[in-house]
């Protein structure tokens, strides 16, 4: 049994849904001051116990717990022992990039100017690979040969040490020579579409063409509880006001 407030909904599996419009951060945080966090959706199951219940007294959209780490940009490299202090912070972005255009632009390529680029993974380039076991010891390895950015990696960690690392500038210059013209991905990437609860549900319910970073910000995920949208989700501004939907208990 719940005892909620009239602008509640107790639905199954610990899901609450709150017909008060707040933006993504305000949710979050009323979420997890009543309840535990914003909603995680596990699978198909657990995404038709909200349409079916919500769509009961609501039809809109809603904020779920999905959203997208723009600045979690990280070397694949994880070894501590290839950095020197402040070197895992280099960065030499093209003018307004990294901007996430297409939606989900996780992986980074250098482009021939040397400036680096955030690129869907799925895309193929040509790749450098970084082979040596410390700090002073990188060498380079160019592979002319067009994959995804997953494969590049693959590759590198089978036949070298990992996907390049670029460290500062003179690395970086000493990469763009080397590739001679060619625009290859190196070693940098994030992650993408997270859970507020940190948790590591897979399932994804996206409409068609979505995410799409449409207006180039929108880094929150809504449930779209309509006939023709049938809670499918996208991509929207996080500072956009919606009701929402948490989980757990008091």
């Amino acid at each position: 049994f719940c005892s909620l407030p009239l602008e509640n909904l107790c639905l199954p599996h610990e899901y609450h849904f709150v017909n008060v419009a707040k933006n993504w951060t305000e949710a979050q945080s009323y979420c997890r001051e009543k309840y535990t966090d914003l909603a995680t959706v596990g699978n198909q199951d657990e995404m038709n116990t909200v349409i079916n219940n919500v769509s009961s007294v609501y039809t809109g959209v809603i904020w779920i717990g999905l959203y997208n780490d723009a600045n979690s940009w990280r070397w694949s490299l994880a070894d501590t022992g290839y950095y020197d202090s402040g070197e895992t912070k280099y960065r030499n972005w093209e003018d307004l990039e990294p901007n996430n255009y297409l939606g989900d632009e996780t992986c980074v390529e250098m482009l021939t100017s040397g400036r680096w680029n955030d690129l869907l993974c799925k895309v193929t380039r040509p790749f450098v690979c970084s082979y040596g076991r410390n700090v002073t010891n990188q060498r380079y390895i160019f592979i002319n040969q067009y994959t995804t950015w997953s494969q590049a990696q693959a590759y590198c960690r089978i036949h070298y040490t990992d996907l390049v690392l670029v460290r500062n500038q003179d690395e970086n210059e000493e990469i763009r020579e080397l590739v001679q013209g060619r625009r290859v991905w190196i070693g940098l990437f994030r992650d993408s579409w997270k859970w507020s609860d940190q948790g590591n549900s897979s399932f994804r319910y996206w409409k068609q063409t979505q995410p799409d970073n449409f207006y180039t910000n929108e880094f929150c995920a809504v449930a779209t509880l309509t006939r023709t949208s049938n809670g499918t989700w996208s991509d929207r501004s996080c500072d956009q006001n919606h009701p929402f939907l948490c989980s757990g208990g008091e």
